[in-house]
């Protein structure tokens, strides 16, 4: 029958209480009890035996004063406003509405012997939220509402792949993801090390900007720090995208060609004539110093070929002349040079864009037929068809032999010419 007290209950000894029961006050409860039905207590429950409960109790404050009494919940649930001492174990489930303390021994969930202060075996620990799609063993920390305040750290996954995760509850954004050894801030996934957003990502040596696949990555070994790109490399001078120099993907560097200017020359500059358009600066200069532009055909022994030098005050172009670079060395012929230069026809011109007129020169088609050693030959269509390569050129160093040879032969004529008029004279 239903049970209705006012003031403070003391049960002792082995008692089995049955039904509904309302206390208004304390309930003080030693030696063996068994309690079936629903108790609500207003007061506190103090509990110094063993306690066996069948169906619900609801108490103000729950009290366990002694190290050897426990509380067994048998089936349904028990409900305490706040909870102090040792051991208690529950069969059943265990609500608290209030404050939950332990001041010794450990808590075990899903274990009767736990090994840890707190020991959660199997199922998920959630603390403000409903979550039904999860695998076992997640954690959960926060609370929902429909504010932009709220916030929760998930902890879940697998024992092969945990992850934590701090997330925004109202838009469903995961803020920060720790999966592995991978975090992410801002990715739910993190694909490298760190990974912060969709844009920066840093995995063992390397630091890449990505915008969705790797861009750009600075790398760093033992030696040396290297910068690379999957794409064009372009070097901006503010946001709006100035672009001053590029780095093609093939290898070709320009300088002020302008955004999106793509290139078959390995090297150019585009200048606007109002300043330098490359300098070579040698630092505490003196009139003996040397600059050097050089070219070789590799790194090794004899690579070295020529350079453009700038010494005591003079620019020169030097072409390797070493006796030690050469072989098969002979006399060339005088005479066959004279014909080389005797043969040549010096033009004078202008140029079809106007950049210069009334030029003294030489045409390069016609130069091919006497000096083609100077001549570096290009197409032979009638037009030109607008393709750089097919440009005739000359390489006016290259005529320096054919006429230091001329001269050498109109010299010998010279010489005899007056050895002859010296012999007609003292005749």
């Amino acid at each position: 029958m239903p049970i209705s007290l006012t003031g403070s209950l003391n049960l002792s000894g082995s008692n089995t209480l049955i039904g509904t029961k309302t206390i208004t006050g304390s309930v003080f409860i030693s030696g063996s009890k068994t309690i079936i039905g629903t108790t609500s207590i207003t007061g506190s429950l103090l509990v110094t035996g063993s306690l066996n409960t069948v169906g619900t109790i609801t108490a103000t404050t729950l009290v366990v004063q002694t190290i050897t009494s426990s509380i067994s919940s048998i089936t349904g649930s028990t409900n305490f406003g706040s909870l102090s001492s040792d051991t208690h174990k529950f069969t059943g489930s265990l609500n608290v509405t209030g404050a939950f303390y332990v001041t010794t021994g450990s808590v075990g969930i899903g274990t009767v012997s736990p090994s840890q202060k707190l020991e959660v075996v199997g199922g998920e620990i959630k603390a403000g939220r409903v979550d039904t799609n999860q695998e076992g063993g997640q954690v959960s920390f926060g609370r929902a509402s429909d504010n932009n305040t709220s916030w929760y750290i998930d902890l879940y996954g697998s024992s092969t792949s945990p992850q934590l995760r701090f997330v925004d509850v109202d838009n469903s954004a995961v803020r920060m993801t720790m999966t592995g050894s991978n975090v992410g801030i801002g990715a739910s996934i993190p694909r490298n090390t760190l990974q912060i957003g969709n844009t920066v990502a840093y995995a063992g040596n390397s630091l890449a900007i990505s915008n969705g696949t790797i861009d750009f990555a600075v790398y760093m070994d033992s030696t040396s720090t290297n910068l690379y790109s999957y794409g064009n490399f372009t070097f901006n001078t503010n946001a709006a995208g100035t672009e001053r120099m590029r780095i093609q993907s093939a290898g070709q560097l320009t300088f002020g060609e302008g955004a999106g200017t793509i290139t078959s020359y390995k090297f150019r500059f585009n200048g606007n004539g109002a300043g330098d358009v490359m300098a070579i600066v040698v630092n505490g200069a003196t009139a003996s110093s040397t600059s050097y532009i050089s070219f070789r055909t590799g790194t090794g022994e004899g690579s070295y070929k020529a350079d453009i030098r700038y010494e005591t005050g003079q620019l020169s172009l030097n072409n390797i002349s070493d006796v030690r670079f050469k072989e098969n060395i002979i006399d060339a012929s005088t005479n066959e040079q004279w014909n080389k230069v005797k043969n040549s026809k010096l033009r004078k011109f202008d140029f079809k864009d106007k950049t210069t007129t009334n030029q003294l020169g030489f045409i390069a088609q016609e130069l091919y037929q006497t000096i083609p050693e100077a001549i570096s030959k290009g197409g032979d269509e009638e037009e030109f068809n607008g393709n750089e390569k097919s440009i005739w050129t000359i390489a006016s160093t290259n005529m320096i032999p054919a006429m230091f040879g001329a001269l050498q032969e109109a010299m010998t004529k010279i010489e005899t010419l007056e050895a002859r008029v010296q012999y007609l004279e003292n005749k």
